[in-house]
């Protein structure tokens, strides 16, 4: 405190002394020292977004996405309020499998608080797990968004991720009363019925999945959800639908890698054709292969991790696991793999 007031006396003492003309002068640039700094900052922010926004948003459209990452943070530090870089940031991070997204996705309703951005939040916060934060957003809905089939398809997929069965019905028939002809209702409605204690209601689920193995759309999802069925009951009664899901083009990662599960052990050449077809997927999608990786860690297949692991480029590692990491830590052998188990092993493996 005696510093500080040393210090404005002295001030005084200056300013007293200074000829009124270099007084006028000094006050000016001091006025002028102000104004920019009140006025010039923010109009420096304006224009710094309005150069970074455009390109965000083109790289994003371009799929450049570890370009409109560093674009959207760099929006963000200058307007933390910005939409577009919050919505862009928050699409991103949830593919990447971040849960930093369910922050963005906090602001973007809180910055537009319409029917797509509340089901967007719900969405992302069941792929992350996050229940209630999907309950509170889909109840942040309002008429007429509730009576939507987007809303209560979100609503639906909820009350499955949660096994309330009574709720997953009452929006199964929301749904079907809205759009009756909808087969997408039907194949999912029998699926809700195959989780059901009542055991007519899982004959009519049964009964409703084998009508759609005629559907050229429907029936690998058919198929799934009737090897799933016949998993938790009989893994033996599952094969004959695992083995007609094997030969469906259609057939993703998800359903591959419960193929495998299921035909190692039962069928050695069905799961070699399974563990090929991932194989193919793996040079394609980061994500799949860091899954992959996973899967050889799990059953003891260190070289074959590793081969894979440095098959990958260093450089690409948005969104997905660790590669740049672990790569650096590849030892010369084996003998070291431990070194590199742990540098990927605290990771969990997503697609993004």
């Amino acid at each position: 405190m005696r510093e500080l007031w040393r210090d404005m006396v002295t001030a005084w003492y200056f300013l007293k002394n200074i000829p009124p003309l270099n007084l006028a002068v000094t006050g000016a640039i001091a006025v002028l020292a102000l104004i920019l700094l009140f006025f010039g900052r923010p109009l420096y922010y304006q224009w710094e977004i309005s150069r970074f926004e455009p390109r965000m948003l083109a790289m994003y459209e371009k799929g450049q996405y570890g370009g409109a990452v560093v674009a959207g943070n760099h929006i963000l530090s200058l307007n933390p309020r910005h939409y577009e870089a919050n919505r862009t940031l928050a699409v991103l991070t949830t593919r990447q499998g971040s849960p930093a997204a369910l922050s963005y996705w906090r602001n973007v309703v809180q910055l537009r608080p319409n029917l797509e951005n509340h089901l967007d939040r719900a969405r992302a916060a069941m792929q992350f797990g996050e229940f209630e934060t999907a309950l509170a957003a889909l109840r942040s809905i309002e008429e007429p968004g509730r009576n939507t089939f987007a809303f209560h398809t979100a609503a639906l997929d909820l009350s499955m991720a949660l096994e309330r069965l009574p709720q997953a019905e009452h929006h199964l028939i929301k749904l079907s009363e809205l759009d009756p002809e909808n087969r997408e209702t039907l194949l999912l409605l029998a699926r809700a019925r195959l989780l059901h204690p009542d055991e007519g209601l899982r004959e009519n689920g049964l009964a409703r999945l084998h009508s759609l193995l005629d559907d050229k759309l429907f029936r690998s999802r058919a198929l799934q959800g009737l090897v799933l069925y016949y998993l938790s009951r009989d893994p033996v009664e599952a094969l004959p639908y695992a083995r007609s899901m094997m030969r469906e083009d259609s057939a993703g990662a998800a359903d591959l890698w419960l193929l495998l599960d299921l035909f190692e052990g039962r069928d050695p050449l069905l799961a070699e054709m399974a563990l090929e077809k991932l194989s193919d997927l793996a040079r394609e999608d980061p994500g799949i292969l860091a899954e992959f990786v996973d899967w050889h860690l799990q059953k003891g297949r260190e070289s074959e991790a590793l081969a894979w692991i440095s098959s990958f480029s260093v450089d690409d590692t948005f969104g997905r696991f660790p590669v740049g990491l672990a790569q650096a830590r590849i030892p010369a052998s084996l003998q070291d793999w431990d070194k590199l188990r742990e540098a990927i092993g605290g990771h969990t493996f997503r697609n993004p």
